[in-house]
């Protein structure tokens, strides 16, 4: 790969498995030192660079953990899914983002308000701007970018209902340890460790210590501690640059080569939950009823129940009648991983295929389709969710698993045509899916 100038505008010129080919940066992304270049590709297709330009030591480098993948076969291709701006980079490094991937064109027309972070990212049209002082509203507005999450739709306020639009990853992903903790190389970004913390219980905001305008700080170093815990801080032994505040409780991974990020757990070891995370994630039965009194805690951030919840998966304590109750918990995301847990355990909730929450329902027709769906749940309610899985292809038609979950669904209803219609669509996008290939042939030779 050859960074070059031709009219005064950068170009790549890169060789890989595809052959060569000159690539136009139509712009960058970034915070420093991690700058990234943005690539034209064809049918409106933005793709990320293979280098990014470090700007403290001024070179080029290669952000991938593991380096770039040339092979266009690979699912982590460089310039494929693992690389696509619209996809994986737009909604948070944008303003009032969409997508729109059109799959019958195999094409983008990625539309934004603004092409940055503007006001109305975390405002949105101004009638939130009083609502981000409420700790839970603020933590909900900020989780939308800064979490580790599956994108599910676009559209709707800051504030309007996460679980339409997202899907945050929990403990037990590969983006934390098995203790809570920030993993790497998959970035977790804050949310998720800071809703395991202490000061989240407490109802700290992350204003409270950052001035959302500049990201920056409310203060140097240790200052910004010693206003809220200046009697610790009197007790504490004298601080040095290695022992400083963030020096236990924010330890720090690096990102993408160069990109320093703080664990926001704040916590100097693994935190009063990092036992039993361990010990759920290897399987221990004994952790199951203080996994259940976790997901049934008020008290607890949604992050906590939820990832509790999940956990369960592995266990069946007894009493867990409480968390049938939870399907009614005012939290979608606690009402989202009960749903799973119940249909992992042979009891897919129908009800919930009512719920106020797309990610809810549609989770709620997937446990029913498992089941072969049954004339009996092939309600007016269950139809209705199965039109609305159908129409995921219209925000993530881009995404061989979305194609791949409605086929799926399409062989279940009877509809082998149609499924094949779908899978052959999701094998033209991951053309190295073994498993749906001889799927596929399999029900060809059926006919």
């Amino acid at each position: 790969m050859t960074p070059e100038q031709r009219a005064g505008r950068p170009v790549f010129r890169i060789r890989d498995g595809a052959g060569e080919r000159v690539w136009e940066a139509t712009g960058v992304i970034g915070v420093a030192p991690l700058q990234q270049y943005l690539l034209a590709d064809v049918r409106g297709r933005v793709v990320v660079a293979p280098v990014a330009w470090d700007t403290r030591a001024a070179r080029w480098f290669d952000p991938a953990p593991d380096g770039a993948i040339g092979d266009p076969r690979d699912i982590l291709y460089w310039s494929g899914m693992a690389g696509n701006w619209n996809h994986l980079c737009g909604e948070c490094h944008t303003t009032g983002y969409d997508k729109a991937y059109h799959p019958s064109t195999d094409s983008y027309a990625s539309t934004s308000v603004h092409a940055v972070v503007a006001c109305e990212a975390c405002h949105g049209s101004g009638e939130g701007i009083a609502a981000l002082r409420d700790p839970a509203v603020q933590m909900r507005v900020c989780e939308s970018c800064h979490s580790r999450h599956e994108t599910l739709g676009y559209g709707g306020g800051p504030t309007s209902e996460p679980l339409d639009r997202r899907r945050p990853a929990l403990i037990g992903s590969i983006a934390f340890r098995p203790d809570g903790r920030n993993a790497a190389p998959v970035e977790p970004f804050e949310w998720g460790a800071y809703s395991q913390s202490g000061m989240y219980r407490v109802g700290v905001r992350c204003s409270d210590c950052h001035d959302p305008h500049t990201g920056r700080t409310r203060g140097e170093g240790d200052a910004v501690c010693v206003r809220c815990h200046g009697d610790v801080a009197a007790r504490h032994p004298p601080a040095t640059a290695s022992s400083a505040c963030i020096g236990c409780h924010m330890p720090t991974q690096v990102y993408m080569g160069i990109h320093l990020r703080h664990d926001h757990g704040m916590h100097a070891t693994a935190g009063p939950f990092g036992a039993l995370w361990t010990a759920a994630r290897s399987g221990d039965p004994s952790v199951g009823s203080a996994l259940l009194a976790l997901a049934l805690d008020p008290g607890s951030s949604r992050f906590m129940r939820a990832s509790a919840a999940a956990a369960l998966r592995g266990q069946r304590p007894e009493g867990v009648d409480p968390l049938r109750g939870l399907l009614r918990d005012p939290d979608a995301l606690i009402r989202l991983e009960v749903t799973e847990t119940l249909a992992i355990w042979g009891d897919p909730p129908v009800a919930s295929l009512a719920d106020p929450a797309r990610a809810v329902r549609i989770s709620a027709l997937k446990a029913i389709l498992l089941t072969g769906a049954p004339p009996a749940l092939r309600t007016p309610a269950f139809e209705a969710v199965r039109l609305e899985l159908e129409a995921t292809t219209e925000a993530q038609g881009d995404l061989a698993a979305t194609w791949q979950n409605v086929g799926a669904e399409r062989e279940v209803m009877g509809d082998a045509l149609g499924a094949r219609k779908a899978y052959d669509v999701a094998l033209r996008l991951e053309p190295t899916n073994e498993w749906l290939a001889a799927h596929v042939h399999a029900m060809r030779g059926k006919d």
